[in-house]
């Protein structure tokens, strides 16, 4: 992972409501390597740590995003409880 993980570093736009260090937003709640569901992790070892936001309320939505830079518009996964299955 090292390589890609350096050069997306370099790339990565950082903004001010990404949370400390990245940004200015102090971390009051879950980052997106806490499972956001709007994290859409990149395929392959990279996508251990890099994703892209996928949530139009957020400032980082459509951006190359390190899971901890995160944003107060994190949203949890949801499970429909009619999709499993009990044995």
């Amino acid at each position: 992972m090292g390589t890609m993980h350096n050069k997306f570093l370099k790339i990565v736009r950082t903004l001010e409501t990404d949370y400390e260090p990245y940004g200015k937003v102090e971390r009051d709640v879950s980052d997106c390597s806490c499972g956001c569901r709007h994290f859409a992790k990149l395929a392959g070892q990279v996508g251990e740590e890099w994703g892209v936001c996928s949530n139009p309320e957020s400032a980082r939505a459509g951006l190359l995003t390190l899971e901890h830079q995160g944003c107060t518009e994190f949203g949890p996964i949801l499970l429909d409880p009619a999709l499993m299955t009990w044995t």
